[in-house]
């Protein structure tokens, strides 16, 4: 059944699986009853799914679970890679709140486990949201659900089913497959690398956050300038530096001359040569960051210091975050 769903489409690829999947009335009790395990909330009235339905806001969550009058009792947002924001996860609740007219509903966020804490965070951010602009909670329980745990819900389901390549049991081993490739291709929480602790067994993905970081920061109407080796900061990329004249540029690295010390393996540093360079660094070390600040070759280098447990889009986000927050240094002179 699933044999016609590639790869190559990616996290579309899996919510169409659930989609054919959940057309099996045994797969789809199963989820009926898994969901309201984790939500806590009667999902009974669910007669049958639907797939990428469009919401007048333009917003498209994966799946939705739909009573006799035709409202989404339980709605599914599953996510591989692609970007999690709180704003979409509200626009999905209130729309969810609209159309159920006051009657109690279930969201689920279905995520691969190494997701897990970045959701949970969304999640929350979302709902309090909603309450600290006055508003009463949602009528609408909310839960993060992994890959794992779901398959899983599904494979006890099938147990007692002949497991051959055309059955059921056969289409939820390709699922399976397809979620563990997708999720391989998601960056799990640095741990300890975040701070230098065996840092070169995650040198490759330190690698690929500084290429993401530094696309992020560079000047958009603007050639994105080519990441660059140095010996003790391999690699780096060189974005705009934040002073309020032109001509003056910082770089984001992997800097393994300090990792090898003990000390974060991503910094940010200004190079000596680099236009307006005394006077970015005056104001610098007269600001929050100074005490931080090494002058290591005459350069200026500010460590980007951040907890292990983030990853992915959300880890790129506070990286950005901090650079921007060092660039405002020198822009608010």
């Amino acid at each position: 059944m699933l044999a016609s769903v590639g790869l190559q489409n990616g996290e579309v690829a899996a919510t169409q699986a659930l989609a054919i999947l959940l057309e099996n009335r045994l797969l789809r009790d199963a989820l009926v009853s898994y969901s309201r395990e984790v939500t806590q909330t009667n999902l009974s009235a669910i007669r049958w799914f639907e797939a990428e339905r469009v919401h007048e806001d333009g917003s498209r969550p994966d799946l939705e679970g739909i009573d006799g009058r035709g409202w989404p009792v339980l709605v599914v947002e599953a996510k591989f890679g692609a970007a999690l924001a709180t704003g979409h996860v509200w626009s999905y609740l209130n729309d969810q709140e609209q159309r159920l007219g006051g009657d109690v509903g279930a969201f689920v966020l279905l995520v691969p486990a190494n997701r897990f804490g970045e959701a949970e965070r969304v999640l929350d951010a979302a709902l309090r949201e909603r309450t600290d602009e006055g508003a009463s909670a949602y009528p609408i329980a909310a839960a993060v659900v992994t890959w794992d745990s779901w398959l899983e819900a599904w494979n006890d389901a099938v147990r007692h089913l002949p497991s051959t390549s055309d059955s059921l049991a056969g289409d939820l081993v390709q699922l399976r497959e397809l979620c563990l490739t997708m999720g391989g291709l998601v960056i799990p929480p640095l741990g300890g690398a975040a701070l230098g602790e065996g840092w070169r067994e995650r040198e490759e993905d330190l690698r690929i956050f500084v290429d993401q970081v530094t696309a992020r920061l560079s000047d958009p109407s603007s050639r994105k300038l080519p990441i660059v080796h140095e010996a003790g900061c391999d690699q780096l990329r060189y974005v705009p530096g934040g002073y309020p004249e032109p001509g003056s540029f910082c770089s984001v690295g992997l800097a393994s001359r300090f990792a090898d010390q003990g000390a974060t393996p991503l910094w940010l540093r200004y190079h000596k040569i680099t236009t307006h360079f005394r006077e970015i660094g005056a104001r610098i070390m007269t600001s929050a960051f100074a005490e931080d600040v090494r002058t290591d070759d005459g350069h200026l280098w500010l460590p980007l210091v951040v907890t292990g447990e983030l990853a992915g889009h959300e880890l790129v986000d506070h990286l950005v975050a901090h650079v921007r927050a060092v660039h405002a240094v020198p822009e608010l002179f």
